[in-house]
């Protein structure tokens, strides 16, 4: 299949209109800007001129901007020369008491009650999703913690630092249960769990992946050594056919789980590496399943479904492979010129949010890589995490250090 065309329109609105559009007599900034094209960017204002009967403001637009529609936290705005159309939403909450600097990542629970993230100054805190309220402050790492994730279960917490311990914490008390040390070289960047989460995987700047066993502290095996720094690493499953089909009719081994290996079978590990690599291994059998060569650092991945991934690049673009034929990407668009940090299913169909560099959050769906909201607040700080939960609610983490809470 063919890639998508590279260019790119799409509509940016003041960060706090949903704030300055309640005022009398309130205006904000839209604009339409050109991603590849050479074209100059279309620039105009929306002013409140009065309000409906049930509250919401009655806006005027310029310069062939258009208000299709408005509610207390969205806005649809179109531009009727080039037929760009896009929705805001503004966030339901700000959190602006988990941490005073900027936010590197962020993990929402499985059933949404809690959040867990950590802070360039180093402070790492377990969290109410409904009002923000601090439950536990975690403290152990050495040093600036760059990855952490709940367990399956919710209740446990795992994270990474650049002290190269990997820990284990329980969310009900905030106990360390494990460290997890003496392996990895360089700073620990990403982490996943394997099944329930007896075994997780942790990619690390020292371009190793390697697999562990949580209760013993125990690393099991290197699934991958040698290569560039991995920035990140997701762990799925896979049918007996595909992972059959992918081995591409070389001998399969007959691999069965060793003493501190639970849940591995036809589990799938993907590193997304820095020298541009996406590498799928098995994490049983230990084998390449899939490899792919990107022009840019690839930052981030997520799945659609058990054979279509999505990979962010460096570069502001995202390319959409099909892991049975890795060779041609069903598609590819450079969204902006700033990277692609991170990428989160949205539990809707075909549809995936991506944050950027450039303080943009968006929901892109396939197949043609199309914007359809755009997630409002950060002014132009880098959206460094984007977390969608099963109940449509939505969390960012910035660099301003306010984790935004908003329902898509």
């Amino acid at each position: 299949m063919e890639t998508t065309n590279e260019k790119c329109s799409f509509l940016i609105i003041q960060c706090d209109w949903d704030y300055v559009l309640r005022q009398h007599e309130g205006k904000a900034w839209v604009s339409l800007k050109h991603f590849g094209f050479s074209r100059p960017t279309s620039y105009g204002t929306l002013k409140r001129v009065g309000s409906a009967a049930n509250g919401v403001p009655i806006l005027e637009a310029s310069d062939r901007f258009t208000v299709d529609d408005i509610s207390a936290r969205s806005i649809k705005i179109s531009h009727t020369e080039f037929n760009v159309t896009t929705t805001f939403h503004a966030p339901v909450k700000t959190f602006h008491n988990i941490h005073n600097k900027s936010i590197t990542t962020l993990d929402i629970s499985k059933e949404g009650g809690l959040g867990v993230s950590a802070c360039v100054d180093g402070t790492f805190n377990i969290w109410d999703t409904n009002n923000g309220m601090i439950r536990r402050k975690l403290v152990s790492h050495v040093g600036e913690v760059n990855c952490c994730n709940f367990f399956p279960s919710g209740m446990v917490v795992m994270s990474g630092g650049m002290d190269t311990q990997v820990k284990i914490w329980s969310a009900e008390d905030g106990t360390c249960a494990r460290t997890l040390n003496g392996s990895h070289k360089c700073g620990i960047l990403s982490l996943a769990a394997v099944g329930r989460g007896r075994n997780i995987v942790s990619a690390s700047r020292d371009g190793s992946l390697k697999l562990w066993e949580c209760s013993s502290a125990s690393c099991v095996a290197n699934l991958l050594e040698g290569k560039s720094e991995i920035n990140f690493c997701c762990v799925t499953e896979m049918s007996d056919e595909l992972e059959t089909q992918l081995v591409q009719g070389e001998e399969i081994s007959d691999a069965m789980p060793g003493n501190l290996e639970f849940d591995t079978e036809h589990k799938v590990a993907t590193a997304c590496c820095e020298n541009g690599e996406v590498i799928g291994v098995a994490v049983l059998k230990r084998s390449i399943l899939f490899e792919m060569k990107l022009p840019s650092a690839v930052n981030c991945c997520c799945y659609l479904d058990e054979t279509i991934l999505v990979v962010g690049l460096h570069d502001g673009s995202i390319v959409v492979l099909d892991i049975k034929n890795t060779r041609h990407p069903l598609a590819k668009k450079q969204i902006c010129g700033s990277p692609v940090l991170s990428l989160s299913n949205s539990n809707q169909d075909s549809s995936f949010w991506a944050s950027f560099g450039d303080g943009r959050c968006s929901l892109l769906k396939q197949p043609n890589i199309e914007i359809v909201y755009e997630l409002t607040g950060p002014d132009c700080d880098p959206v460094y995490k984007v977390n969608a939960t099963k109940s449509n609610w939505v969390f960012t983490a910035s660099r301003d250090g306010v984790v935004r809470k908003y329902k898509c």
